[in-house]
């Protein structure tokens, strides 16, 4: 049983065969094929541009296309597609400060967590101890009682 050329044809994407970018010029290539590899679909969200198979990007591969055959560089390519389509196009967005909280997020996250676990375990009194080592009050005086509650007297004068 063999499948027949027409039915696979009838299940091809038309849009697939209109998508072809010739060029002169190989290093125009290679710098087509790497814008459309780092900006991502602002439809799909996932998927690059040239992963996806929507309107919106194959509209935008022509015109990166018509870009690149114009001689721009990839750096003004890359800024129209941002400053049209928002920062979310590019896999790694600039820094500034609507991008701060993505950037520095996580390492705040982690210098919290640290502190957090500095100060519950390494920071806690010693059972058996006869001072706070993180309290100095003058004048106080603490004890600690057999469980190793900690109890203070403050001296008054």
């Amino acid at each position: 049983m063999s499948i027949s050329k027409d039915l696979i044809k009838e299940n091809e994407n038309p849009d697939q065969s209109l998508d072809i970018y010739p060029f002169s010029d190989p290093k125009q290539q290679l710098l087509f094929d790497k814008i459309i590899h780092t900006l991502r679909c602002s439809v799909c969200q996932n998927q690059s541009l040239a992963d996806s198979m929507t309107p919106l990007a194959i509209d935008l591969r022509a015109s990166i296309y018509r870009q690149v055959l114009a001689d721009f560089k990839e750096e003004a390519i890359v800024e129209f597609v941002s400053h049209r389509y928002g920062d979310f196009v590019r896999y790694d967005p600039p820094i500034m400060w609507g991008t701060a909280l993505l950037w520095f997020g996580p390492w705040m996250m982690l210098w919290m967590a640290g502190f957090f676990l500095k100060k519950c375990f390494f920071l806690r009194p010693l059972p058996g101890a006869r001072h706070h080592p993180y309290r100095s009050d003058v004048g106080a005086e603490i004890e600690v009682d057999p469980v190793g509650v900690p109890k203070v007297r403050v001296d008054q004068d």
